[in-house]
Order: structure tokens, then sequence, then C-alpha cells
């Protein structure tokens, strides 16, 4: 669930890096879906919540290990990802803290890789695994999943 599916068209607060989402000039991010998307789904489901900044923006992104062998990462492709941003500084945290012998899986809805030929796509991807990548490989990620 990324910023554009919980963006209200009127009352209730915008959430998200700005006011009207986040919508860089090479992302084919559409416009925004009103809310009728994640507004249900944020008041449905309960997300993990934390207090620090290692804990994320939940519902957005967030970190939670599973059983004594995973730490879980999850991220949103539909907020600002790239190098600076809030979210990019708490990945960079968050997966270099200790993990205790834990496997590191990253999950997010965007490909970091794709084979499509789609202009759009293509170059979402490739700022995507331009700007998360590093941070990948750094902390030794073992598994990234899209979809």
């Amino acid at each position: 669930v990324g910023n554009h599916e919980m963006d209200y068209t009127s009352g209730g607060a915008k959430i998200g890096e700005s006011p009207n989402g986040w919508h860089p000039s090479w992302g084919n991010f559409g416009d925004d879906s009103g809310g009728e998307c994640g507004v249900p789904f944020k008041q449905r489901f309960h997300m993990p919540r934390g207090h620090t900044i290692a804990d994320g923006f939940s519902p957005f992104w967030y970190v939670t290990d599973f059983g004594p062998f995973l730490r879980i990462f999850f991220i949103s492709t539909e907020h600002d990802f790239t190098p600076g941003s809030a979210q990019h500084n708490w990945l960079k945290q968050a997966l270099h803290q200790p993990a205790a012998g834990r496997w590191k899986v990253v999950i997010g809805h965007r490909p970091m890789v794709t084979s499509t030929t789609e202009p759009g796509e293509r170059k979402v991807a490739t700022h995507l695994r331009e700007a998360v990548g590093p941070l990948f490989e750094s902390a030794q990620v073992a598994l990234a999943l899209r979809g």
C-alpha cells in the first residue's frame, strides 16, 4: 500500500511525504486513488507499530522478526526511497542493526529488475535498484521479494 492509495480527496489528513503523494519526474506512479484502497486497509488490519526510527513508519515501512531465523523488512516502493529520504535513512539504519544470526529478507511491491519493455516500469526499477541495491549488498540481505 503506497501513499497514492492513502490520499483522501477531501477531509482527513494526507499520508505521505508531501500533500499530494510522491510523484518523481522519472516515475510512472499515476493518479492518486482517493483513499479507497489504503484507508480501509489501514483501518482493518493491525500493523506492527513502533516508537523509534528503527521501527519504521508503519504500515508503509517497518521491520519485524519472524521466529529465531528471519528478520523481515517491509518497504514502500510508493513512498520516496531515494538517498536522503526518511525511508532510505530508516532502511540504512535498520538493515545494519545486529540481527543475531537472522537472515535478512526485504519485501516490497515494485521490482528492482524487470524484463518489461515498458519504459516507465524500467525507469522505476533502475532508480529503485540504484537507491537500495547498495544497502542490500552492504547489509548482506539474503532475499528480496517483490510483487
